[in-house]
């Protein structure tokens, strides 16, 4: 099997999102449905790793799990906040989900080599309940899985028929960015954040990727989960599921609060992390322009991200 370039892959996968998110966010029925339900999920895993995500990790789950995902794998990156409280509290709150929250120690931004450990366990954990082509899905805190196109029927069938066809092997899931309307000083953990951040897309520029993967189909994530490390199928083993209104919702900046934690948070990952001196450059960018001047740095960046999403 000679497989497919990664170039060839992206390009491929990005021109189907951008023309299908162009034909569906032009409709007047466009919009975030929350009642839409995937039963094909129902065996699939959600992986996330976090740290001091309080203000929005109980909507992320409850949101996933709505949408009909029951199991969950969590990676708690030494949260100081109450984030590994509000995991146990959904995980009791749900007795039909299988909840596991890991204490991750290592402070070092190694996502793509914990995520290739994570696969690794699962596969042999879950190993035992027979499920060979299990879907592993591959978000952040801030990242929701969203049906957003108008045929609330048909789309959501055939986004299950896809995940039910085992000649599958990746899925891949494209941002639509959100934004309050204006900035947002503190957190709001108990509002909808599709109620504060209605700010929504209008084209999809840049196009930016997450996947999910068969669990048995022998790859791993790089970096961010953005894309595989290879993928050693032809494209058409690859589904956009942009094509049936399916988008991961996008709420990076969501207050001056969360941002001051994402600030200080992301450059003490990247300084404690070996032989990436040269990544995350724009975190400690941030986090000098911070240190100098303080939250009026934050507020622009959260403008900026608004204004980008207009």
């Amino acid at each position: 099997m000679t497989g497919t370039p990664l170039g060839v892959l992206q390009t491929h996968c990005d021109q189907l999102a951008r023309a299908s998110f162009h034909d569906q966010r032009a409709s007047s029925s466009w919009h975030p449905h929350q009642d839409v339900t995937l039963a094909a999920l129902g065996s699939a895993v959600l992986v996330m790793m976090v740290k001091d995500e309080s203000d929005i990790i109980r909507q992320n789950l409850q949101h996933h799990y709505k949408l009909g995902f029951r199991y969950f794998f969590v990676l708690d990156n030494r949260s100081n906040d109450a984030t590994a409280a509000v995991i146990a509290e959904f995980r009791a709150g749900h007795p039909d989900a299988q909840v596991a929250c890991l204490y991750d120690f290592v402070v070092g931004y190694y996502q793509a080599a914990k995520m290739a450990a994570v696969v690794a366990f699962l596969s042999i954990y879950l190993e035992h309940e027979n499920n060979p082509g299990r879907w592993l899905f591959f978000v952040d805190a801030d990242e929701f899985i969203t049906f957003c196109a108008g045929d609330v029927v048909e789309g959501p069938k055939r986004i299950s028929a896809a995940l039910d066809d085992p000649a599958h092997k990746m899925l891949v899931m494209h941002w639509a960015q959100c934004a309050s309307m204006e900035v947002v000083e503190h957190d709001t953990p108990d509002r909808s954040l599709l109620e504060t951040h209605t700010r929504i897309w209008t084209t999809m520029e840049p196009a930016v990727t997450k996947v999910a993967i068969r669990m048995d189909a022998g790859m791993t994530t790089r970096q961010g989960n953005h894309m595989v490390e290879s993928f050693p199928y032809q494209t058409d083993a690859a589904v956009v599921l942009a094509e049936f209104g399916l988008y991961m919702l996008h709420f990076p900046q969501r207050s001056v609060d969360q941002m001051r934690r994402k600030v200080v948070n992301g450059a003490a990952a990247y300084a404690a992390t070996k032989g990436q001196e040269n990544h995350g450059g724009h975190w400690r960018q941030y986090y000098e322009w911070y240190s100098q001047n303080g939250d009026v740095v934050l507020r622009q960046l959260i403008q900026q991200h608004i204004d980008s999403c207009s």
